[in-house]
């Protein structure tokens, strides 16, 4: 495996200055020997940055691959998830990877990779207590992961009476139990984390479309030859039964 340099956000600033600006992007990525992948921080299991100071996770896991598949140095320039197309846009970076939800506003602003796996949406409840949809929850108060991204975070906010940001899952369960909220918004390998708590029950969102997940670039001259490599790599994986960490189409 290629060695995996990380920049963090004030090198970052510094670093940006040598970008593209319309060069062939792929060619540049080889020549110069890295590749700058936008990553999402704070991000576990997805990405995250590891006690011994690098950086993990699935999703680094996916640009390791693709790093290596181009023979180049992995940068991983961590930013906040909902930084990642706005620092992308600023050519911060050459490609970008968190869970970036295929739409049709991707598909026409961004060269688009191939899907590397999908998400799928449940709701966690006290026991005996049960909403099937979302709009089910519209009179009650919900706490939701701060992971959830691309559309289905706005159609969540939008459906409940009150929405709060949870990451601990102790958190999750006191808030459940004692009515804080009533319902647990979150993805489907954050379920098998809370289940084991005799407290609680979930169930999938009837009618809820799955995130599919996609790494993207900007469209300029050499990003569509350089997506097509990288799904080339996510190609290879599926093939191989290397995405476990994701839900597949």
């Amino acid at each position: 495996m290629r060695k995996i340099t990380a920049l963090f956000l004030l090198a970052v600033v510094i670093s940006v200055s040598g970008c593209s600006g319309g060069a062939d992007v792929l060619r540049r990525v080889t020549e110069e020997g890295s590749i700058r992948v936008l990553a999402s921080e704070n991000s576990e299991p997805y990405a995250y940055l590891a006690d011994d100071g690098t950086w993990a996770g699935d999703e680094i896991d996916i640009a390791k691959e693709i790093a290596d598949d181009l023979g180049v140095e992995l940068v991983i320039v961590p930013v906040s998830k909902q930084d990642l197309l706005t620092a992308l846009s600023e050519e911060k970076g050459d490609i970008a990877i968190g869970r970036i939800e295929r739409s049709d506003r991707t598909d026409r602003k961004y060269a688009v990779s191939l899907s590397y796996g999908t998400g799928r949406l449940f709701i966690v409840t006290p026991r005996s207590v049960y909403f099937p949809t979302l709009g089910s929850l519209g009179d009650v108060d919900i706490g939701v992961t701060e992971q959830l991204s691309g559309e289905n975070s706005i159609a969540v906010a939008g459906a409940a009476h009150s929405v709060r940001y949870y990451k601990d899952m102790d958190l999750v369960e006191h808030s459940l139990v004692n009515g804080t909220i009533a319902a647990y918004v979150c993805y489907e390998e954050q379920v098998s984390g809370l289940m084991d708590r005799q407290t609680l029950q979930a169930n999938n969102i009837s009618g809820s479309k799955p995130e599919e997940y996609v790494v993207v670039a900007r469209k300029e001259s050499g990003t569509e030859a350089l997506v097509e490599r990288v799904s080339d790599t996510i190609t290879r994986l599926l093939e191989n039964g290397e995405l476990g960490g994701f839900s597949k189409l």
